[in-house]
């Protein structure tokens, strides 16, 4: 395959000086065309602490707390240490659009299945490994609280931080 007008399309910057680099990238084709494409960030250091540590075990996002209970080391730091990016181009890659951000969310891949987009994750280092769906084009995807709504294995030392993704490509 050649290349006849190749074009450079840059989704997000990241200034080295912020000491986050943008990681586990990701990207689909969705069933309308359009492109859905994913990061996370890593950094080096310490995550800056959080100035109230009474909020450091609770979300208000609906359902998490449930999810939390069966994690007793995850706090909301925790879960803030990991956010993947998720970016959404309707040009064929040309611009592209911030859809959202998804806290409790590192190292994941996107996929698409029967039109709907699905982001297969760990919600922390060596967390547990967590799917999401988003049937609006990435801009709300659902929230993994339980074995019914999308957490797939428990966290535990035996896991491993890196989601391998088997697929068949044709063109």
């Amino acid at each position: 395959m050649e290349l006849t007008n190749p074009w450079i399309s840059q989704i997000k910057y990241q200034d080295p000086a912020t000491g986050f680099n943008l990681a586990s990238p990701s990207m689909v084709k969705l069933d309308t065309g359009e492109l859905l494409a994913s990061y996370d960030y890593q950094w080096s250091g310490d995550f800056p602490k959080t100035e109230n540590k009474d909020k450091r075990g609770y979300r208000e996002t609906e359902g998490l707390p449930e999810a939390l209970s069966h994690h007793e080391d995850i706090t909301d730091l925790k879960l803030d240490q990991y956010i993947t990016s998720v970016y959404r181009s309707d040009d064929d890659g040309l611009t592209w659009e911030l859809t959202g951000d998804i806290k409790g969310s590192t190292g994941g891949k996107l996929f698409v299945n029967r039109g709907s987009a699905y982001l297969i994750s760990n919600l922390y280092e060596y967390g547990s490994l967590v799917i999401r769906r988003s049937d609006d084009k990435g801009s709300t995807w659902t929230n993994p609280v339980d074995e019914d709504s999308g957490f797939l294995f428990r966290a535990g030392k035996h896991m491993n931080h890196r989601i391998i993704i088997m697929c068949q490509v044709t063109f």
